[in-house]
């Protein structure tokens, strides 16, 4: 089994297409829980509609901490139900491949000043 990377976790306003994006220290269910708190506490949030990896297990933590929001599950094999992420997703690979290790901020960080300012 590969050790768990660096990896970006990506919240998408379906509507306005609004972007939150942050760098949690590894693929697990704990970093990634404390960055989607970190970056939704604030911005009005409804409802969340994650992948189903594992990465989610602890959502009804950040439910309740993010005042009952309400998580909704796809179905497995259908990412047309998340279809706003799964493009923004795309779009964000064109700057950080899956190959890449988000560790080494270095490399990447004018990739990261090209998509903040990207029109």
């Amino acid at each position: 089994m590969l050790p768990f990377f660096a990896c970006l976790v990506t919240l998408v306003d379906r509507k306005s297409r609004f972007l939150l994006s942050s760098k949690a220290k590894k693929k697990g269910s704990t970093s990634v829980k404390d960055k989607m708190i970190s970056c939704l506490t604030g911005q009005p949030c409804h409802s969340i509609t994650p992948d189903r990896g594992m990465e989610f297990a602890k959502y009804a933590e950040i439910s309740a901490t993010l005042e009952k929001v309400k998580f909704y599950f796809p179905l497995p094999h259908h990412p047309w139900q998340r279809g706003t992420n799964e493009n923004t997703n795309g779009l964000l690979r064109e700057y950080f491949p899956k190959s890449c290790d988000l560790d080494d901020l270095m490399m990447y960080q004018k990739r990261i000043y090209k998509v903040k300012w990207m029109k």
